[in-house]
């Protein structure tokens, strides 16, 4: 699953993530049931950040993360800054 590999990698906020979850299942392809170890109203905010991006396993190659691209997109090259 995407975000073990984000959590496993140390990614921004695995942590807080990890020390927040109970437990994360998937009952079925196209869902994923993520249980709190506390009530937390702004748990959704932190999925729309690096913990809930989907991230391909194929992204991976070693220790450096290379953009994929999705669908009939692809990545031509990554700028990084001037």
């Amino acid at each position: 699953m995407s975000i073990d590999r984000y959590v496993a990698k140390g990614g921004y906020n695995s942590q807080l993530f990890a020390a927040s979850v109970a437990s994360m299942t998937s009952p079925d392809p196209s869902t994923v049931v993520i249980e709190l170890t506390e009530p937390w109203s702004d748990f959704w905010s932190l999925l729309a950040t690096g913990v809930g991006l989907v991230v391909a396993p194929s992204s991976e190659q070693g220790e450096a993360f290379t953009p994929i691209g999705a669908g009939p997109f692809v990545v031509d090259k990554v700028y990084l800054g001037s």
